[in-house]
């Protein structure tokens, strides 16, 4: 049946290794930019730097 058989690509250009570095260059850009993110999200340099705050309004309570 040969299903395990690596298919041709019509196209030369995603044969080549040239194409795989420079995807995987892309994809590990993307990693480390969203970790520099998460870090500068939520390291904080001191502490109560993070405050959260509900801001709803509660309605009047009786008695």
């Amino acid at each position: 049946m040969k299903l395990f058989v690596p298919l041709t690509s019509k196209n030369e250009c995603y044969k080549t290794i040239y194409y795989g570095i420079k995807r995987l260059v892309k994809v590990e850009k993307s990693i480390e930019d969203k970790l520099r993110w998460q870090a500068k999200c939520y390291n904080k340099t001191y502490p109560r730097e993070m405050l959260h705050v509900d801001t709803k309004r509660l309605p009047l309570l009786k008695n």
